[in-house]
């Protein structure tokens, strides 16, 4: 038998191509739009999506059927709650609740557009996440906010730019204020790995209680001085710096700390009374503390700046947003220093064997953290 053809190979291949299911494809007015109306302390808005879209996401076989008002208003709490599964706007932190009100068909856009309300609403920022049909690489969706009647911030979503925050600058109360920075204050230093693991690798060492103090309070003051600096705008570096520089600090402490241990050296201020030396030595991990402090510092800012402070309440919410990352840090800070308390006093054998081993996972975690931020972020 005579071997097939390169002709008939190639004709056989595109028979099967053309043969083959085919998934949703895109089409050629890949957008939608998202408007937000903030008045009388309450928050109005639209989203308009083209027909092909909203029959991808409803399961309807003819887009163009949902250009008829009758169709579309009998499909309407379908289309409802596909948009309300697709659509992320979070207000101070918290996913809105949206109360959807009507399907209008706009023919000129060959799309529905969805009314709905946010009652009881006074954000001081909103975020939304998109583009709000994620299956199409392409699609884009447009972003307005009013303030009253008056544009006060539009933008672009697409697969580059996936979030858009906007602070409203809406006065809040000062409880308003206190409760909620406070609260992002603990919950976010809580969620930031590299913070919490310096703090405790400059514990590890143990030493007098007073310098155990000493040496927090000088990191506190270090990132507070430049978390104030730079959410005035007084100093502003860029967050692809900063963050690998903070996850360098958790490698850097993990690695003096092994180097110490090894030395066999004593942390100042646990020498035995009439021991040799100058009475008043200063402590290395005081510079250690304060150095890499004002690089926390920025890192802060960066998380601060992301909850959008309005500008009348900006000296109150860094105030109370740096309140709760001392919380937060207090979580961590007291049970170490009781924990290493405790084996100095009843395991000193064991204290120095616990201190290495969390030290070198200390060297592990800041150098997989820096790796993330300088090439997977």
């Amino acid at each position: 038998m005579r071997a097939p053809s390169l002709r008939l190979v190639l004709l056989a291949v595109l028979v099967a191509i053309g043969l083959a299911p085919r998934g949703a494809s895109a089409h050629a007015e890949p957008y939608s739009w998202i408007t937000v109306w903030i008045r009388d302390g309450a928050l109005h808005g639209q989203v308009t999506a083209h027909v092909f879209d909203i029959a991808q996401a409803i399961d309807v076989a003819r887009p163009e059927s949902l250009l008829v008002p009758a169709f579309t208003a009998r499909e309407c709490e379908r289309i409802q709650n596909a948009i309300d599964g697709l659509f992320h706007l979070d207000l101070d932190g918290n996913p809105a609740v949206p109360e959807w009100r009507s399907c209008t068909v706009v023919p000129d856009r060959h799309g529905i557009t969805l009314e709905f309300d946010i009652k009881n609403a006074r954000p001081a920022q909103l975020v939304l996440h998109g583009p709000l049909f994620a299956y199409d690489p392409a699609h884009e969706t447009y972003f307005n906010v009013y303030l009253g009647e008056q544009l006060v911030h539009q933008d672009l979503l697409d697969f580059g730019r996936t979030a858009s925050p906007f602070a409203t600058g809406l006065l809040q109360t000062t409880g308003e204020v206190i409760r909620r920075f406070l609260d992002e204050g603990v919950h976010r230093v809580l969620r930031r790995p590299e913070q919490l693991l310096f703090v405790a690798g400059l514990l590890l060492l143990g030493g007098s209680l007073k310098r155990q103090l000493a040496i927090v309070g000088v990191f506190m003051v270090a990132h507070s001085f430049t978390l104030t600096l730079a959410t005035l705008g007084a100093i502003q570096l860029p967050v692809r710096i900063i963050d690998p520089i903070v996850a360098l600090s958790v490698v850097y402490i993990g690695a003096d700390n092994l180097l110490r241990s090894r030395r066999g050296e004593a942390p100042a201020g646990s020498a035995a009374v009439g021991s040799a030396g100058p009475r008043f030595a200063i402590d290395p991990q005081l510079w250690i503390a304060g150095a890499f402090g004002l690089a926390h510092g920025f890192g802060l800012t960066n998380v601060l700046r992301e909850l959008g402070p309005s500008h009348q309440a900006l000296g109150s919410s860094l105030l109370w947003f740096n309140a709760g990352v001392e919380v937060g840090q207090a979580y961590v800070f007291w049970p170490v220093l009781l924990l290493f308390a405790v084996l100095h006093s009843r395991a000193p054998r064991v204290a120095p064997r616990v201190a290495i081993l969390c030290s070198t996972a200390l060297v592990a975690a800041g150098a997989y953290l820096f790796v993330q931020h300088t090439f997977l972020s």
